[in-house]
């Protein structure tokens, strides 16, 4: 990990984390991501399989069955 001073500062993190801004949170499952107000590794939209935050419009990757359109991933 590499931080500046504080561990909220950091440009790199060790192995099992990732980048969140200047923060190292823990990586998530495929189907979850790291909700930070609750410090913990929540559920993505049912359409995603993996995300960035819980809504429709935050995968990063679509669910089987489903296919990106435009910004959100659509059953098929």
């Amino acid at each position: 990990m590499k931080c500046l001073r504080d561990s909220d500062r950091c440009t790199a993190c060790n192995e099992g984390y990732s980048l969140a801004g200047m923060t190292c949170v823990p990586e998530c499952a495929n189907g979850t991501f790291f909700h930070l107000e609750q410090m913990k590794c929540s559920p993505c939209h049912t359409s995603c399989s993996t995300c960035t935050g819980p809504a429709k419009e935050e995968c990063i990757q679509c669910a089987r069955g489903h296919l990106q359109q435009e910004w959100r991933c659509v059953q098929t």
